[in-house]
């Protein structure tokens, strides 16, 4: 068995090899390339349409928006040569600096209103699409309650986009940097319903453009010459292969990966020992927290979801399974967003074998071992029967969004850094990151007045709505996580920020 596994690493790595020679960059030193393990196919390309960590930073790659987020964590202008905005903080008028597509025409203003509309429009499935609420008539439009030339966006001409708000936000400049708020080349994606799923029809105006994509395989990616600011830009070409853990591990070893780990993909739990003993392992803190979403139209009962979170032992999963100083959650908001008052929940709900229910998740890591310790706690002090369906992340997501599930252990990450952007996920119920079917008059009045306010007032209100989360359990938090990863030490200049966002705009290989 142990040679069987054995060779069946040495002749994944062999096919990697291959790949890397006929696929992605030249392997020949010296090299300006750097090679990452993203595990698997990313959910999409499409800013419009990214849901996971993976894609975001690809997209972010392959696409520039009005902001960016630099390595002082500060929205700092891309697109946008200039940012007016009205003293009652309602309006903003920007001004955008000549850009050029990947193809070599001109990127406008045009191109972001027919982006950020599409996206509202209600046949089109967007996940994050609720941060556009924050137009005017957003939300409306995405119901259809009235016409997408009502939202509060308009290109005046080439260079020029008017916006227009339903409140004032404080971190508007934060969010434009996100790939919902990102371009999208117009007269493409109107002729070419489907370009994003292939890099033959892929257009794109980010620090890099597409070199080659072998699905489940590889996406190869090279310098976009024509990138507004590609003098910053020192990387030639940046891989990123598709390999489980093991096969990752070794490849890091032999110097065939230059990073593995976090935020992409876990390392192998029997490694993270030695290399902590080593000093190799670097870890740092993470805005994100493991949880099981529930679908509440197929669980109503209060009572056994809190039962659910109750049978739960956090401490054995991240002291024993996970073993990377992650830290049990009491609350779905992380501490690196701030320390917010949690109320206990307790349950009365009585052992019952009758009760059946699946657990879907992305079966890459340790995320099995943990399912599995879900399974027997639930069957040992519920006598609930749970079934565990191990699924690729694109189905994982599939199901997600059409409700076809019980339970799903997943995480949530944060997209700014506010708690917000945990808190609004479960602002709506037909929001598309939201997948539990549930919704509070409560907690959306509790978010809403939490605009009007800062400091301790804020706070408390924010806290009051977490609470109303999880006293309705739609949701139960497991840990908060951590990144755990290594990298070779000739790789310098990549931002990596607390939201797991990785920039390799500046990134570049030492001495190459």
């Amino acid at each position: 068995m142990f040679f069987r596994e054995y060779s069946m690493v040495i002749f994944r790595m062999l096919v990697v090899s291959l790949c890397l020679l006929l696929g992605g960059c030249s392997v020949k030193k010296p090299r300006s390339a750097l090679r990452f393990n993203i595990v698997e196919e990313p959910s999409s390309l499409d800013p419009r349409k990214v849901r996971d960590i993976c894609g975001i930073t690809l997209t972010k790659m392959l696409f520039e928006g009005l902001t960016r987020i630099a390595s002082n964590g500060r929205a700092q202008l891309a697109l946008a040569e200039t940012i007016n905005e009205s003293e009652d903080h309602l309006q903003y008028e920007i001004t955008l600096l000549e850009s050029k597509w990947s193809d070599g025409t001109p990127v406008t203003a045009y191109d972001f209103e027919y982006s950020w509309k599409k996206s509202l429009d209600p046949a089109f499935l967007s996940p994050y699409a609720y941060f556009l609420y924050s137009l005017t008539n957003a939300k409306a439009a995405k119901e259809g309650k009235v016409a997408i030339n009502e939202v509060g966006v308009k290109a005046i001409n080439n260079k020029t986009l008017i916006v227009t708000l339903e409140k004032p936000v404080p971190f508007f400049r934060e969010l434009l940097s996100l790939p919902i708020f990102f371009p999208v080349k117009a007269d493409l994606d109107r002729q070419e319903a489907y370009w994003a799923e292939s890099f033959k029809h892929f257009i794109s105006n980010g620090p890099f453009k597409f070199n080659k994509w072998k699905h489940s395989s590889i996406i190869s990616l090279i310098k976009n010459e024509r990138y507004w600011d590609a003098a910053a830009v020192r990387l030639r070409c940046v891989d990123f292969l598709m390999l489980d853990a093991n096969t990752a591990f070794s490849m890091y070893q032999s110097d065939e990966l230059d990073w593995v780990g976090s935020p992409y993909s876990d390392l192998p739990v029997d490694a993270l020992q030695m290399l902590k003993k080593q000093k190799k392992l670097i870890s740092k803190p993470y805005s994100a927290t493991s949880l099981i979403r529930i679908n509440t139209r197929r669980i109503p009962n209060l009572e056994l979801r809190r039962a659910l979170s109750c049978a739960i032992d956090r401490e054995q999963i991240v002291q024993h399974i996970l073993q990377g100083s992650q830290l049990p959650a009491r609350g779905f908001l992380p501490p690196s967003l701030g320390s917010f008052d949690v109320l206990p929940v307790t349950s009365d709900y009585k052992a019952d074998s009758n009760v059946k229910i699946s657990l879907i998740y992305v079966n890459q890591g340790s995320t099995s071992v943990v399912a599995q310790a879900f399974q027997r706690e639930w069957a040992e002090k519920l006598g609930i029967t749970v079934n565990l369906e191990g699924l690729e992340r694109k189905v994982y997501f599939a199901r997600l969004n059409l409700g076809n599930y019980d339970l799903a252990y997943g995480s949530w990450i944060a997209d700014f850094n506010d708690p917000l952007s945990f808190l609004e996920v479960f602002k709506y119920r037909d929001g598309s990151t939201n997948n539990t079917y549930w919704e509070s008059s409560e907690y959306f009045d509790l978010l809403e007045k939490s605009a009007l306010f800062k400091g301790n007032q804020r706070k408390k209100l924010l806290a009051a709505a977490q609470n109303v989360l999880l006293d309705d359990m739609p949701i139960i938090p497991i840990c908060y996580l951590t990144m755990n990863y290594v990298k070779a030490e000739k790789v310098k200049g990549i931002f990596l920020s607390p939201i797991g966002h990785m920039d390799l705009k500046w990134a570049y290989i030492e001495g190459e």
